[in-house]
């Protein structure tokens, strides 16, 4: 059985923001390498379960973490060899159970489609195999009558895979099976209407989107060809709602590697009830150069969530509110560690925003992944955990600050080694860089402009100590 321990790594906030009495966090955790697909659930008790796929010494596996309300870990399960080999989709169960979708791949055998079900402690309950042409699990979804619908791709020839989408009964028995001919599709989401009607969005890799329209047998409700392709796609997900009795409406994305010419951006398409594309339009208001997922909220507002390139070595993880016209309402950068990005996220019922990112290692050392929860506002308000007593103090002050704000550390670590106090503004851009050499350091704030302001404070030798922000007003 492997053994993964996850480490928390020294990355608190502890600055209230004011007006606010929420308590959020961020965390940095260490782990093998990159996670793939991740995805994260909300317990009734607001603790998480931190859903993984892993990659260890070239092998790819299943890894479960329950997380506590504060983002710490309680324990990790990864004892799942035999069961999943590639993890895609996870689907509430009953009493607290929970489907696990994705594929085994065996030494001898061709890859095949698994659903297992799980407990709450993580244990194996059962597991049931789909090697009648189902490659893999990517999506299981609940249907209003107890069904389900599951989003699988079929691979009949090597490199030849396609989408099939299968709906079951409560006992995941097949009740019919459609083919869809396009090798790069990837199912992103199901919205079912009332009358029983699928509407079936999915991402196709580098060339947009697509709608698949078919009515609860598994039949066409818009003519011969059930598919309506769009332009431009999320990584993983768009959003896409049905607005009134005739039209459906989508948000979604085109990205390209960013260079001075050309900008990525967000597209806004319309399609009718049949789903001919009714008009379709492109809105400039983009921080990003690639985006993961995007979230349609209650209130029609959006959250978007990818990151930024700032070089080769080095980019950023954003994550921006969109208002019901797509202009960007508040954007942040969560953090600021190399090749890092968001790769899910979740909308909890207080509306907090939990982001997973994770490490790109093709350039950095550094292996792990993060988890950041934040207000419906932007604030990252930090909460005090059993390492809170390891982390150096520091006051800051006053905050907010009109001409300038100091930084009082203890002068027993001041004493010990140089520090590194470094500034970004409110969408992760670089301020300024100070080096600490007395315990109270001063920083004029009179070229600033008001809005919040984040600092992280390192060592000489680059570990985190101790993150925050402050306030600027004039």
């Amino acid at each position: 059985m492997k053994k993964l321990p996850v480490y928390l790594l020294s990355f608190l906030f502890f600055i209230a923001s004011p007006g606010s009495g929420q308590s959020l966090f961020q965390h940095y955790y260490e782990g093998p390498c990159d996670n793939t697909q991740s995805e994260i659930i909300v317990l009734p008790d607001s603790s998480f379960f931190l859903f993984r796929q892993v990659i260890e010494e070239r092998k790819t596996f299943f890894q479960l973490i329950k997380l506590n309300s504060h983002g710490d870990t309680l324990w990790t399960r990864s004892n799942y060899d035999t069961t999943l080999s590639v993890f895609y989709c996870i689907a509430p169960a009953d009493a607290g159970n929970f489907y696990i979708g994705g594929a085994f791949i065996p030494d001898s055998l061709s890859e095949y489609g698994v659903i297992a079900k799980i407990n709450s402690a993580g244990n194996l309950l059962w597991k049931k195999m789909m090697k009648d042409s189902v490659t893999t699990i990517k999506q299981i979804t609940p249907l209003k009558n107890g069904d389900f619908l599951l989003g699988t791709t079929y691979c009949p020839r090597y490199y030849d895979l396609m989408l099939r989408e299968i709906r079951t009964d409560g006992n995941f028995n097949k009740k019919w099976a459609k083919l869809f001919n396009n090798s790069s599709q990837s199912p992103s989401e199901v919205l079912e209407e009332n009358n029983g009607n699928l509407l079936i969005t999915t991402v196709r890799q580098n060339s947009g989107s697509s709608i698949i329209f078919l009515d609860s047998s598994g039949q066409s409700t818009v003519g011969i060809y059930p598919q309506r392709n769009l332009y431009g796609s999320a990584k993983h997900k768009n959003a896409v709602w049905k607005r009134n009795d005739t039209l459906i409406s989508s948000l979604n994305y085109f990205s390209s590697w960013p260079n001075t010419y050309f900008k990525a951006q967000y597209w806004s398409a319309n399609l009718t009830v049949n789903g001919l594309v009714s008009s379709q339009v492109v809105v400039d208001d983009s921080l990003f150069d690639f985006v993961n997922t995007i979230q349609r909220l209650a209130n029609k507002n959006f959250i978007v969530c990818g990151k930024k390139i700032k070089s080769l070595y080095e980019s950023e993880m954003l994550v921006v509110m969109l208002d019901s016209l797509y202009h960007t309402v508040w954007a942040r950068s969560i953090h600021n560690f190399p090749l890092e990005c968001a790769i899910a996220t979740k909308i909890t019922a207080d509306n907090k925003i939990i982001v997973l990112g994770t490490y790109d290692t093709y350039f950095h050392t550094f292996h792990g992944f993060s988890i950041t929860a934040i207000d419906s506002v932007g604030n990252i308000i930090g909460i005090q955990n059993a390492l809170a007593n390891n982390q150096p103090n520091c006051s800051v002050y006053p905050n907010p600050a009109v001409n300038e704000i100091q930084f009082k550390l203890s002068a027993e670590i001041t004493k010990k080694e140089k520090l590194l106090i470094t500034i970004y503004n409110s969408i992760g851009s670089l301020v300024s860089k100070i080096e600490i050499q007395n315990p109270a350091t001063t920083l004029s704030t009179q070229k600033l402009a008001s809005g919040t302001y984040f600092y992280k404070i390192e060592n000489s030798s680059g570990k985190h100590l101790i993150s925050g922000k402050f306030l600027v007003e004039k």
